[in-house]
């Protein structure tokens, strides 16, 4: 503990557990990957498959993006048919070392550029992930901006441009 000016500072530590995740595929990196993370409204995907693979997932708890997330603690998303499939698992990292899983519950079919790999998003971004959000809990700096990717979400930076994608094979749930 530690007094300065009539404060007390107390140091705290908390011990985070990861998921060990096994990488079965691993995508080329693309010039002109980005950070440009949109967003697609949840109650939009009403139809299986994308309704199977949303179905039980919850409004993220710990970052207050609004982002829904399954019972892997994949973040719910839209990616294009390049990737993969509805129920697919990936293990995103960013340029800025950040890391997440993202389970894709939309698909974005052949995309903007017609191989299935991102749609276009403002002046020169490349959209390559489309978080799935709960209509109720749409943060307004993304409403006002389009994209979570100009934000630092209580330790979730998303303010960096992809470096990697890889496919993973699923593993432990998670608790909240």
């Amino acid at each position: 503990m530690h007094e300065k000016d009539g404060f007390t500072a107390v140091s705290t530590s908390a011990d985070g557990k990861t998921e060990t995740v096994e990488v079965i595929y691993e995508f080329p990196y693309e010039d002109g990957w980005t950070g440009c993370f949109a967003g697609e409204r949840a109650s939009g995907l009403r139809v299986s498959p994308a309704s199977d693979a949303i179905y039980g997932s919850i409004v993220d708890p710990i970052t207050d993006t609004g982002i829904r997330r399954d019972k892997y603690g994949d973040y719910c998303a839209a990616l294009g048919l390049f990737y993969g499939l509805d129920g697919d698992r990936y293990l995103v990292e960013l340029e800025n070392g950040t890391q997440f899983t993202v389970k894709q519950c939309d698909s974005k079919g052949y995309a903007d550029d017609g191989e299935g790999k991102f749609h276009n998003f403002g002046d020169s971004g490349k959209c390559i992930v489309e978080f799935i959000y709960d209509d109720y809990n749409l943060p307004s700096c993304v409403a006002f901006s389009g994209s979570w990717g100009y934000y630092n979400w209580n330790g979730l930076d998303l303010g960096a441009n992809i470096k990697s994608i890889k496919k993973i094979n699923y593993g432990e749930t998670v608790d909240y």
